[in-house]
């Protein structure tokens, strides 16, 4: 077997760890630039104007909430980039009767990374509706939203819970109330956008948040609260982040007794025998030989 050139005899215990990959098991999720959101007092489309899909971006997200005007109200379709590119609906929990609420989230896997307009169409009438448009990296394409959930009603406050099925899986919302002021976040979630819409004195405000919600789980939760008890809406996707590569370990242990000394020249790719020995009896060991290539460090050998 070959050695590394002047080198001495020496005996050792080494212990190499090496890192095939280092990065965690899931990739993790990022908002990607900033929001971009329109509002409208009439119908029967709203246009976000020149929102930007940054390179990088996996997703975008885009969400809507209006007061309705028209209980059978119907979103007909959502594009962007000029029409080219089609969102989906992942979550709908629409108003059950003239005088409530409704929210709406659409998603779009894999944006063209461009500056352009969110077209969002429907039938039937809103009275008001605000819509925003995030982008966020780190997303799973092939199935963007694992898990969704949504709530609607009368009150000063609302919550909706999912289960993850991810660990750090990010939580995002489409909220409103059908009054003209402020929303609150129940906890850490963060605020993306919030927007009113005032008209003939009737008014609406929508907003979205997100949330990392960590460990995978049950009661995964995220919540407002606003002052005037009113109609709201809350609609509530988890995106799935995408697989990152799996974290590898390997060790690998070479321990060569005095009675058997190898060769070795710190940092020097060499070929070295990995003595396996049997023991049978009051016998000596037998000698078997294994090759393996591999680099050795100073800090790695230790004479003894």
């Amino acid at each position: 077997m070959g050695r590394c050139n002047s080198v001495k005899r020496r005996s050792f215990l080494a212990l190499l760890i090496l890192f095939l990959a280092v990065s965690p098991a899931w990739a993790q999720i990022a908002l990607v630039g900033s929001a971009t959101t329109a509002t409208t007092t009439s119908d029967p489309t709203l246009t976000i104007s020149s929102h930007t899909v940054d390179s990088g971006t996996a997703v975008l997200v885009v969400g809507c909430f209006w007061r309705a005007g028209d209980a059978s109200l119907d979103f007909t379709g959502i594009t962007w980039n000029g029409g080219a590119e089609a969102l989906t609906e992942v979550r709908s929990d629409p108003a059950t009767e003239a005088s409530s609420s409704g929210t709406i989230i659409f998603v779009l896997a894999s944006p063209t990374a461009t500056t352009a307009d969110v077209v969002i169409s429907w039938s039937g009438t809103t009275g008001r509706t605000t819509c925003g448009a995030t982008n966020y990296s780190g997303v799973d394409t092939s199935a963007v939203c694992e898990a969704d959930n949504g709530a609607s009603g009368t009150g000063t406050s609302s919550s909706v819970s999912v289960t993850t099925l991810t660990d750090n899986a990010w939580l995002v919302d489409a909220s409103g109330h059908r009054a003209a002021e402020s929303r609150n976040q129940a906890g850490s979630e963060v605020e993306r956008w919030e927007l009113q819409a005032t008209a003939g004195g009737s008014a609406a405000t929508g907003s979205s948040q997100d949330l990392d919600a960590g460990t995978a789980g049950a009661g995964k939760s995220m919540g407002w609260s606003w002052s005037t008890s009113a109609a709201y809406g809350q609609s509530l996707c988890a995106l799935k982040p995408a697989a990152a590569a799996a974290r590898r370990l390997m060790v690998i242990s070479a321990n060569h007794p005095s009675e058997h000394p190898v060769a070795v020249q710190p940092s020097c790719p060499y070929g070295y025998e990995r003595l396996h020995r049997e023991r049978a009896g009051g016998r000596k060991w037998a000698n078997t030989s294994k090759t393996v290539k591999m680099v050795i460090s100073d800090s790695l050998v230790a004479e003894h």
